[in-house]
């Protein structure tokens, strides 16, 4: 029985980082923070929300590979969980020392203060960059389905270094030939709503497109 509590705070540590680590990759790939997480939790705990951004997940491979390692690994720890409190119960409960609860203590203490202070986001976005840097160019990542209505739909895309080269525009970056619609770009402290053909756009500038999902994919290629 002495170990069942250091087996329940490994098991709850885990926890939190399997869905801290999969908010992260989720967030590298182009999702925003906060969704990022809910679809996290969501596919961690097996809830299977319906949203309207289950398509940006569904349509996006790098996204989908997350959502099922995270499935795969909240239904083990499901399992181990029921297991656990199984063998709890048949070792009967018993109380826990004094040192076993100020460590239990110490430890939700600790994730809440890194939560609470800011350091859990710092190290995400140090985390998100690092991937970025390794993994992917930013001008290979797809485009972010935010709405698709039939063959059209409006996403959210990096510009990357191809369409960003300098003294590009929207215009000789060929959104326009291609029949699409520039919502917005977004730079890094400002949104350009509704841009001209001659705006100037750069490589880490992302855009809001609306057009045919074909042309959008076929971007860059």
């Amino acid at each position: 029985m002495e170990a069942s509590f250091p087996l329940l705070l490994i098991f709850l540590s885990l926890w939190v980082l399997s869905l801290w680590l999969g908010s992260v990759a989720l967030e590298s790939t182009g999702m925003e923070r906060h969704k990022a997480r809910f679809q996290a939790l969501s596919a961690l705990t097996g809830t299977g929300f319906t949203t309207s951004e289950s398509e940006s997940v569904v349509n996006h491979p790098a996204r989908r590979s997350v959502i099922t390692w995270l499935i795969v690994v909240g239904n083990i720890g499901f399992i181990l969980l029921i297991f656990a409190a199984l063998l709890l119960l048949k070792a009967a409960l018993t109380s826990p020392s004094l040192i076993q609860i100020i460590i239990m203590v110490g430890v939700i203490l600790f994730i809440v203060l890194f939560i609470w202070l800011g350091a859990m986001d710092k190290l995400s976005n140090k985390l998100v960059a690092c991937i970025g840097q390794k993994s992917k160019k930013k001008d290979e990542l797809p485009p972010e389905i935010l709405h698709q209505i039939g063959d059209h739909a409006v996403v959210r895309m990096a510009v990357g270094k191809k369409a960003g080269a300098p003294g590009s525009t929207l215009k000789s970056a060929g959104f326009w030939e291609r029949g699409l619609t520039v919502l917005a770009i977004e730079k890094e402290n400002s949104v350009i709503q509704l841009p001209d053909a001659d705006s100037p756009i750069q490589p880490e500038d992302y855009l809001f497109c609306y057009g045919e999902t074909a042309e959008i994919n076929n971007l860059g290629k």
